[in-house]
């Protein structure tokens, strides 16, 4: 309880004076050159908000459109999840949700009837592959966890988990039998869900079993803080569901979370291409978005990522009522989707969000494992656990941190000896689960994790990787981060707020400012067991091993937005008992207000000085005149895509076997032909190595390359002996014969002979 005494309310105000301080300074050091910039005209900032406000009349109408259906919610009273009064509230909003899109169709008529069919089958294959693995889920959770999950939000998350795991699993095993096609997937999913549905009816276990049960998130509106919190969730509802609906043109996603199930579905097994290292990556998550762009298109494997946005939040609402009860669970929720990074994630087809659905699950499972002393909590951490290390390696770290909570948990009671064993178990479940992935990368290169631990396990054989490719790799996981000297690794937390753009992604303000206030709370063990957890993964993160990209800190949000929702009730009850004249929606306005300044279309706002502070993976405009028909697919990628347009000519005007040398990357789902990166192991004798030009030709030739992708910046470099040999201005004269060329890129055709 808070103490009155006066040596008590000047600690207390001290408190507050430099928590105040420090909030003002943190808005100035993210906030205050965007903000001058906005106000004086100055630089790119005031263009780029009112680019990605109201640059069109659908965008302007689609900033319309989420406030009114926001506000209506609001004023409609109350909704409670998992309920049968939730289909009255979700009915309205889904009548609302179909007029607003008519009239964005209506608007954006130019490609109309693409974009609904494109939205349509997306939507289609996202709802299958989603009510197939629930109805997996049930089955499995009602033959061997029977009673064991509280009825409601968490039932319905660890259902949905264990069914998109048993899913993904099931196409490893068509893989490893080479039955891994479209058939086989639709057969499959067919039997499952009509197998799955016949049994539920037999049994009598009714798919709505979950509206009765006692712990539903029922949230009134009507209170003035959830109604903000409730804005605060709309509306990154809304703008991720809108980036997620558009056509793919991220880096990672085009290269290999949906490239590579697309070579799986072609090759009918697992496919391992030598060139391309991330063939070895783990591929759970991916395998899901092979069977939703069977069952729908690209869009479905999308929607199946921004899924994984809403099941996190679930889960970490259930968490916080659960075991932070006096945290406000929306708000933490609200922190965690208004994450900007978080929000960028949902919307595009990477694996990170499915990542951090299975690690937070596994700390939910552990929670309740340590609540319950029942052993069937220690093996769902270990499923949870080890389906997340089957997506990336990543998950190890989790793995580790968990197994030295449990051990430290039971050592507390002197029970060391029983820790060491449930610290084994946890380990052998999980790692088992992500054997089959990891025995393919090593029986394949020799590293059961490449082309991480290279320099541990080394890589086979050497034109798949060696340390001149290691060298770069490292480069650029050297161009992220403040390097890792002592005030560097020191203000980490600064630096992440602050300096985002030199690690690849914005955090926003909300975790700096409110996570000190949790330490208020200094007798609850559980509290401090987490951030425990949360600092140990921060130094995992921060170490040799792993890399400053703040996309790998994603699987950590949802555990930092519980605790971040438990300091802001600290703080709440401070300010309350320091300034009791203080109005009730004081810190919530100004928490929103927080929150919302992050989001688009104000994401500009937060750019660091120049091009170098860009934020990169973040959201900055709702790409709503695609997604409505405004703009065409083709236009759009074209736009956002540098080298579509000439992977677009490749495509169409060069043979089926044509073998193309690309200086491109992240580009991969949209060629249809034989490719080989500049970059690569393999291809570096024509390309950073050839010391002549013969040399060069010689390889190209034996190599059977037939086309030339090149970027046209590194052709008119102003010092062409910085630039590889086959793209100087004498080779391309003598044995190209330009095809295609644009502000981007050039396309030539291999020619001539060698002199």
């Amino acid at each position: 309880m808070m103490q009155h005494d006066p040596q008590s309310k000047s600690r207390t105000a001290l408190m507050l004076a430099v928590w105040g301080l420090l909030s003002l300074v943190v808005f100035a050091f993210v906030y205050g050159q965007g903000l001058a910039n906005l106000i004086s005209g100055e630089g790119l900032t005031r263009g780029q908000v009112y680019n990605d406000l109201l640059s069109s009349t659908s965008l302007r109408l689609f900033w319309v459109l989420v406030w009114a259906g926001g506000m209506a919610l609001v004023f409609h009273g109350k909704i409670r999840l998992f309920s049968r009064k939730a289909l009255f509230t979700a009915l309205p909003a889904g009548i609302f949700s179909l007029i607003a899109a008519s009239l964005l169709m209506w608007i954006g008529r130019v490609s109309g009837p693409e974009a609904w069919l494109r939205g349509a089958t997306g939507v289609f294959g996202v709802l299958a592959v989603l009510a197939a693995a629930y109805l997996h889920g049930r089955v499995i959770t009602h033959w061997f966890f029977r009673n064991t999950f509280a009825r409601g939000i968490e039932a319905f998350v660890f259902s949905m988990a264990l069914g998109l795991g048993s899913l993904s699993f099931l196409s490893l095993g068509l893989a490893f039998l080479g039955q891994y096609t479209p058939a086989s997937l639709l057969m499959i999913m067919g039997a499952t869900a009509l197998g799955g549905l016949v049994w539920l009816l037999a049994s009598r276990i009714r798919i709505g079993a979950h509206n009765q049960l006692d712990e539903s998130l029922e949230i009134s509106l009507r209170e003035p803080t959830n109604g903000l919190w409730w804005g605060i969730l709309f509306t990154v509802g809304m703008i991720s569901l809108v980036g997620a609906l558009a056509p793919e043109s991220e880096y990672d996603a085009l290269w290999y979370h949906l490239w590579l199930p697309a070579q799986w579905l072609q090759s009918g097994h697992p496919v391992d291409i030598l060139e391309e290292y991330i063939s070895l990556y783990p591929m759970n998550w991916s395998l899901l978005y092979g069977a939703a762009m069977t069952v729908g298109n690209v869009i479905s494997a999308k929607l199946i990522h921004w899924a994984a946005l809403l099941l996190c939040a679930l889960s970490l609402a259930a968490f916080t009522r659960r075991f932070f009860p006096q945290a406000p669970a929306l708000l933490a929720a609200a922190v965690f989707v208004a994450t900007p990074t978080v929000l960028w994630e949902s919307t595009t087809a990477y694996n990170d969000l499915g990542l951090t659905f299975y690690l937070f699950l596994a700390i939910y499972a552990l929670e309740r494992y340590m609540e319950s002393d029942q052993r069937k909590w220690l093996l769902l951490t270990g499923l949870m656990v080890g389906l997340a290390m089957a997506i990336k390696h990543l998950a190890l770290f989790g793995l580790l941190l968990l197994a030295i909570i449990l051990f430290l948990q039971r050592l507390g009671k002197k029970e060391w000896k029983r820790g060491l064993v449930e610290a084994g178990v946890l380990g052998i479940i999980g790692l088992v689960l992500a054997l089959p992935y990891y025995a393919r990368s090593a029986l394949a290169s020799g590293n059961p994790f490449f082309p991480e631990m290279f320099g541990i396990f080394g890589a086979t054989p050497p034109q798949r990787w060696d340390w001149v490719t290691e060298s770069g790799l490292n480069a650029f996981k050297a161009r992220f981060g403040f390097g890792r000297s002592l005030p560097a690794l020191m203000g980490l937390p600064w630096l992440l707020t602050t300096r985002a753009y030199r690690f690849g992604g914005f955090l926003g303000c909300a975790y700096l400012l409110l996570l000190p206030w949790g330490v208020l709370d200094w007798r609850d063990a559980r509290w401090w067991r987490w951030a425990g957890f949360a600092l140990a993964y921060l130094a995992l993160w921060a170490s040799p091993i792993s890399s400053f990209q703040l996309r790998f800190l994603v699987p950590l949000t949802p555990l930092l937005a519980v605790l971040a929702a438990a300091g802001y009730e600290r703080l709440q009850a401070t300010l309350r008992a320091a300034v009791p004249r203080l109005r009730p929606l004081t810190l919530p306005l100004l928490m929103t207000l927080l929150l919302w300044i992050s989001l688009p279309p104000f994401t500009a706002l937060a750019d660091g000085p120049g091009y170098g502070g860009w934020l990169t993976h973040v959201v900055r405009q709702a790409p709503i005149a695609v997604v409505s028909g405004g703009e065409s697919e083709q236009d759009y990628l074209s736009r956002v895509l540098s080298s579509y347009p000439a992977w677009n000519y490749i495509n169409q005007n060069t043979p089926v076997d044509a073998y193309i040398l690309t200086f491109s990357g992240g580009d991969h789902l949209y060629s249809q032909r034989r490719r080989l990166r500049s970059d690569s192991t393999l291809a570096r004798p024509a390309t950073w190595q050839a010391q002549t030009e013969s040399q060069a030709l010689q390889w190209l030739r034996q190599a059977g390359i037939t086309h030339i992708l090149a970027d046209q910046k590194i052709i008119k470099a102003e010092d062409q002996t910085t630039i590889p040999l086959i793209l100087q201005e004498r080779f391309l004269q003598i044995f190209g014969r330009l095809e295609y060329q644009d502000r981007y890129y050039a396309v030539y055709r291999l020619a001539g002979d060698q002199p």
